[in-house]
C-alpha cells in the first residue's frame, strides 16, 4: 500500500513541476486526458455499477461474506438463463438442419418408393374397380324370371 501511495505522490509530482517535458506530456496523456475521455463516455448504468463497486471495496469484505450467497445465487441464475439461451439456439439449429436433411432425402428418393397421396390412390383402386370383369357364376338372372321376385321353396 505504501508503494502505490508513493507512486502516485510521484506521479503527480512529475505532473506538477515536469508539464513541459517529453516524460510530462506522455504521464500527463496517460493519467489525465485517457481517464478523463473514458469517464466521459461512461453511462448511467456504468456510474451505478461503479458506485456500487466502490461500496464493496470500502467495506473491505465483510458485505461479500454477509451477501456472498445472494451473489453466488444471482451468478447461478445468470448461468442458467445463458445455459438455456445456449441450449434453444442449438435446438433450432438442429430442427433447421434436420428439416432441411428431411426434404432433400424426400426428392432424392426414387419416384416409385415415393409415398402416393390419398386422392392418387383412390383414383387407382376406382380405376381397377370399373374394370373388373364378372365371375363366371355371375350370369345375371335365369330367363323368363324377374329380379328380386324370387319365391323361397
Amino acid at each position: 500500500m505504501i508503494a502505490l501511495t508513493g507512486s502516485g505522490l510521484c506521479l503527480l509530482m512529475a505532473l506538477l513541476f515536469y508539464r513541459e517535458t517529453d516524460l510530462g506530456r506522455a504521464w500527463h496523456e496517460q493519467a489525465v486526458e485517457r481517464p478523463a475521455r473514458r469517464l466521459a463516455a461512461m453511462e448511467r448504468h456504468h456510474l451505478l455499477f461503479a458506485v456500487a463497486l466502490a461500496v464493496l471495496f470500502a467495506a473491505g469484505g465483510e458485505i461479500v461474506l454477509l451477501m456472498g450467497p445472494e451473489f453466488m445465487a444471482a451468478y447461478a441464475l445468470d448461468l442458467a438463463i445463458y445455459a438455456d439461451a445456449l441450449l434453444i439456439s442449438y435446438a433450432a439449429a438442429v430442427a433447421t438442419r434436420l428439416r432441411g436433411v428431411v426434404s432433400a432425402l424426400r426428392y432424392a428418393r426414387p419416384a416409385a418408393m415415393r409415398r402416393r397421396s390419398a386422392r392418387a390412390r383412390r383414383a387407382r383402386i376406382a380405376a381397377v374397380r370399373r374394370g373388373r370383369r364378372p365371375a363366371n357364376d355371375d350370369d345375371g338372372p335365369a330367363p323368363g324370371k324377374r329380379p328380386g321376385l324370387t319365391l323361397a321353396a
